[in-house]
Formats: C-alpha cells, sequence, structure tokens
C-alpha cells in the first residue's frame, strides 16, 4: 500500500509534462478518491486479481519525418508500472549513485530515497554533462565519438531488466506476473505483444531504462577512456584516434551483447580543436517538453533573442531545437514572435505541441486560426499534429473562420472547398 501510495505521488510531481497533459483530467478525478481508489487497486493486487490494459499509442512527429511513439497507459496501470519502477530504484540506489553525475548524468534519482519526486530536475544534470564534456577535453582527451542506439526504449528486453533486479530469480512467479505486465504495457493490442520494449512517456520508463543500461555503465566506467552518457546520447573521449576507436568496439558489442542497435549512420570519430567541439552537436540546454507551474514567463525582449539564435534564415527553420521549444514554453504574447511561429508552423509538424502551448498565451485571433486552417488543407499527414490543429481550432475560431469548415454529416465528410482528408473521417453506418 505505501509503495502504491508513493507511486501515485511521483508520478503527480513528475515533470514530463507532455505526457501528462494528455492526463490532466483524468488525474483530479482519480485524486478525489486517491485513497479508496489505492486501496482497491491494492487489493486486487493482493488478491492476484488485477488486469493490466494495453497502451494507447499516438505518434509523435519527428525532424526527420519518421514519428516516436507515445504509449497512453490507464491510470492504474500507470500507478503499477511507477511502483514497479520504485523497487528498481530501491534495490539499485547504490550501485546508480556510483555512476550519477560521473559517467551518466540522466534522470538522477530524487534524495532522500522515499521522496515524492522521483528524479532531480533535469536542469541540474544537464548542466553537469555539459561541464564533465568540456572538463574531458580540458584533460587531454581530444578525440571523440558520439554514440547513439536506434528505437532504445522498443528494444529494452524484459528477461534482461528483470535480471538485473533479481539476478537469481528468487520470486519467480512475481518476476513472470511483471513480464505479462510489460509485454501488455509495450503493445496496443495482444497480436502485437513481445518480450522487449517499455511505453514511453511515464518516468517510470526513464528510469527503467536506465536500470537496463547500468551494467554498460559499470563495465565502461572501469575503462582507460572516458564514457559519458545522457539518456541513449553518449560520448567517447580518448587521447587517440585508435583509443577512441576501441572504447567504440566495446560499447557496441556491450550493446549488441543486450539486444541493443546501434546508429552506425551516426557515429563518427573526430578530432577535437576546442571545448565547444567536446560538446558536438549537444544542444545548449536540455531538451524540455513544457513549463512547471512555478516559473514565469520570460520577457518578449529575452524570448525575442534566444529565437533569434535558434533560427535560421532562408527559409526561416529551426536549427537549435532545444533552444526553440524552451522559449515557446516560455514566451509572452508578443506579434513580432508570433509572426515567427506562425511561418514556422508548416515548416516543423515536430514541435506542434511547443507551437501549440505558446498559442494558449492567446485568446481569438484571426492570423492564428488562418493558418492553423491553412496548414490543414495542405493534407498534412500526422494525424497527432491534425488532431493538435481541430484543438487549436475549435477553441480560438469565430464562426467566420467556421464557416470554411462544412461538415456535411449526410455525407460524412467536409465540404469540397476543404478537402482535408481524401477519406471520410467517419466511417459510414
Amino acid at each position: 500500500m505505501k509503495n502504491l501510495k508513493l507511486a501515485w505521488r511521483r508520478i503527480n510531481t513528475g515533470r514530463n509534462l507532455q505526457y501528462k497533459r494528455f492526463f490532466r483530467e483524468s488525474y483530479l478525478v482519480y485524486e478525489s478518491g486517491a485513497h479508496s481508489h489505492i486501496r482497491e487497486l491494492h487489493d486486487a493486487l493482493a488478491a492476484k486479481a488485477w488486469i493490466p490494459n494495453h497502451a494507447t499509442r499516438l505518434y509523435i512527429p519527428k525532424p526527420s519525418g519518421l514519428q516516436r511513439p507515445l504509449s497512453l497507459l490507464g491510470i492504474e496501470d500507470q500507478i503499477v508500472l511507477q511502483a514497479i519502477a520504485n523497487q528498481f530504484a530501491t534495490k539499485l540506489y547504490k550501485k546508480r549513485q556510483r555512476v550519477e553525475l560521473e559517467t551518466v548524468f540522466s534522470n538522477k534519482l530524487a534524495s532522500p530515497k522515499d521522496s515524492i519526486f522521483f528524479m532531480e530536475r533535469w536542469q541540474k544534470t544537464y548542466s553537469a554533462f555539459q561541464d564533465k564534456c568540456t572538463k574531458t577535453y580540458d584533460r587531454g582527451l581530444r578525440w571523440s565519438a558520439h554514440f547513439d542506439l536506434s528505437a532504445y526504449y522498443d528494444t529494452i528486453s524484459h528477461d534482461l531488466l528483470l535480471s538485473i533486479f533479481s539476478p537469481n530469480s528468487k520470486e519467480p512467479d512475481t518476476i513472470n506476473t511483471i513480464k505479462g505486465w510489460l509485454s501488455i504495457w509495450s503493445a496496443d493490442n495482444i497480436a502485437a505483444t513481445t518480450a522487449h520494449g517499455i511505453p514511453q512517456g511515464p518516468i517510470a520508463s526513464d528510469f527503467l531504462a536506465e536500470a537496463f543500461f547500468l551494467p554498460i555503465d559499470t563495465q565502461l566506467q572501469k575503462k582507460s577512456f572516458q564514457y559519458i552518457r545522457y539518456v541513449d546520447d553518449i560520448r567517447l573521449f580518448g587521447r587517440t584516434e585508435n583509443e577512441v576507436r576501441e572504447a567504440a568496439i566495446r560499447l557496441e558489442q556491450e550493446c549488441r551483447h543486450r539486444g541493443l542497435i546501434p546508429q552506425s549512420s551516426k557515429f563518427d570519430i573526430c578530432e577535437l580543436k576546442s571545448a565547444g567541439d567536446a560538446m558536438g552537436a549537444l544542444p545548449s540546454i536540455a531538451p524540455t517538453d513544457g513549463r512547471d507551474n512555478a516559473e514565469q514567463l520570460m520577457s518578449a525582449t529575452e524570448a525575442r533573442l534566444i529565437i533569434a539564435s535558434a533560427i535560421g534564415n532562408k527559409p526561416q527553420k529551426v536549427k537549435d531545437k532545444a533552444r526553440f521549444r524552451f522559449v515557446m514554453y516560455r514566451a509572452p504574447i508578443d506579434s513580432e514572435i508570433l509572426k515567427i511561429v506562425l511561418r514556422l508552423l508548416p515548416r516543423h509538424p515536430e514541435h506542434i505541441d511547443a507551437f501549440i502551448a505558446y498559442f494558449s498565451n492567446y485568446g481569438r485571433r484571426r492570423s492564428i486560426v488562418k493558418s492553423a486552417l491553412d496548414y490543414l488543407e495542405s493534407a498534412v499527414p500526422y494525424s497527432y499534429v491534425r488532431g493538435e490543429l481541430w484543438h487549436l481550432i475549435a477553441r480560438l475560431a469565430g464562426a467566420d473562420e467556421m464557416r470554411r469548415v462544412r461538415w456535411t454529416p449526410s455525407q460524412g465528410q467536409f465540404s469540397p472547398e476543404f478537402k482535408l482528408f481524401p477519406f471520410p473521417l467517419f466511417a459510414a453506418d
């Protein structure tokens, strides 16, 4: 019962804001009767009568034009997953402390161990990550390689993950039950269940992904080269090209041994010319998907300066996505900023949630609605983007704008002058 209550508190205090916004109302409803709900969940788990539910998957556009999955779990499924992550965190706490802020800088566990906050704030750990890169260069390690993994969360083996928690399988029934839950949570239907993958979105999954990599972190921390990791973004540093190449070979072997897939197309070894080069393609700030309630909006002048540094000209496009997204969640109402955002809107579907966050500052504004309707009429291929645009239009559009969207129920489609899809939106009865 205590672990389930802590799990619920940690879900509420989690800073995975992009994920949590889909559950804002559901969290409020659950919280109104949280004690009795958690008691019922505890009793169902104790009686082995609790049944998990498959995730609902959304697909978010990526800069490459492909998509990344976001797995929406039911509230009780989130609580049980977080309770599992809590147990992992307790069991691995000392082992994680040996690598945290030394070689691993992502998803650092909060202190004390029973804190209602599961992770430290990303600002602290990402700043330490940047400092480590530059200090490593200053130590004379002037050769570097960037190592990235493909579909990291989707390739995590359930067997290997649980062997980290219980190497000797002293409770095989419990382990097998958790494996079954993971296979359900990592798929959106029973036919798609596999023995690998964890749901992307919950903070619990972020730590389970860290736990899965812990044996690799521990092995590579002992070597003569410098190994630095932030989630699945890995930096290798050495004094010579061969030293870095040997490090990369060792890392690749460790990853493949655990079923992970290195992205060979992104691998490159280079000689660093400055401490700035040691950062490589790292964004100047950590990626962000929202703004904490305690944070204030920045001034228009400050926001304009950051936006100017984050975008390129002719054609105007985002070049530093982390800086751009950071300011979108914190910029105030400003006509200059709005003009830039409206120009960028159709060029960057991967930032639709950040655009929508900025538009939330505004009440009814014709220019925003017109841009959203124009974008929809361009037959944008991403269902997630279309959904966000429709929410925006529903909130901001007036009668004049809505005349562009004439719905004909008898035909089950939009009027000919507004052809959003090449097929009916709803199937006919």
